[in-house]
């Protein structure tokens, strides 16, 4: 949790900074090219950072699930010395079939249960798609601001 918190923080920091350069550089024709180009690279960086993000987020939940798995085999070895009629209760294996019986009963695949959920990878998707479209703004005004210099100087407009 804390983890996206930061990365979240980190996110909104680089688009405010993407934000200040770019109102920095508006209307100001002698720094235009290097705001582009400084948006543009910041914005290619962001949306890697945002694919790292998102991968972060499936990697704790395989290993999360893994984690489980390894509780779930140990459960049942578990000795009481005091108890002679005391075992297990096994929490980890009802838990599990719980789930695969909550998730046939949605028709999705049991395994499902600890992977990363749609819901959780939005965040760090909705920013990379954010950063992925300043990017192509940012190509395309540059490309605008380049036709619109040469109209002028070459044909007077």
């Amino acid at each position: 949790m804390e983890l996206n918190k930061s990365n979240a923080a980190t996110s909104l920091l680089i688009m405010a900074g993407i934000g200040a350069i770019s109102s920095w550089s508006f209307g100001k024709p002698d720094v235009q090219a290097y705001a582009v180009f400084v948006v543009g690279s910041i914005s290619v960086l962001a949306a890697i950072f945002c694919r790292w993000w998102w991968q972060q987020i499936v990697s704790y939940k395989d290993l999360n699930g893994a984690k489980f798995e390894v509780l779930n085999e140990m459960a049942p070895l578990i000795v009481f010395p005091d108890e002679t009629s005391c075992r297990s209760f096994e929490p980890f294996s009802k838990e599990w079939r719980a789930m695969e019986n909550k998730m046939a009963l949605q028709k999705y695949k049991s395994r499902l249960a600890l992977g990363a959920s749609l819901s959780e990878l939005t965040v760090p998707i909705t920013f990379m798609t954010a950063f992925c479209a300043i990017f192509l703004i940012t190509v395309v005004v540059s490309m605008v601001s380049r036709y619109d210099l040469v109209l002028v100087r070459v044909l007077g407009f």
